[in-house]
């Protein structure tokens, strides 16, 4: 399937397959657009309820949580490199279009 004409076509049970030149095992072979979930770590944000020492604590501790999002993903179906495009969320078609035009480059 070509890659999508706007993010409201783009769904995370879909693959988009297009042809692009590989960085890693570089031949030109078919990649995939697709979503994937992921893990990541960051930073549990501080209570205005809290004293400073606290807070000073909990900032020495560094706690953190690890929370799953999705991410739009480009795979290489030879090598299986995987890059990422954008978070899901922040996916756009302003996004979209700047990858489709970094494509014609590697042409």
């Amino acid at each position: 399937m070509a890659l999508p004409k706007s993010i409201k076509e783009f769904y995370s049970y879909d693959e988009y397959s297009f042809i692009k030149e590989c960085s890693r095992c570089a031949c030109r072979r078919k990649h995939k657009l697709y979503t994937d979930l992921v893990d990541i770590e960051r930073s549990v944000p501080y209570s205005e309820n809290v004293s400073d020492a606290q807070q000073m604590y909990e900032w020495a501790c560094e706690e953190t949580e690890i929370v799953q999002t999705e991410v739009a993903f480009v795979s290489c179906c030879k090598c299986h490199k995987r890059d990422m495009v954008s978070f899901l969320d922040y996916f756009t078609d302003d996004i979209l279009n700047k990858y489709k035009k970094s494509l014609n480059k590697d042409k």
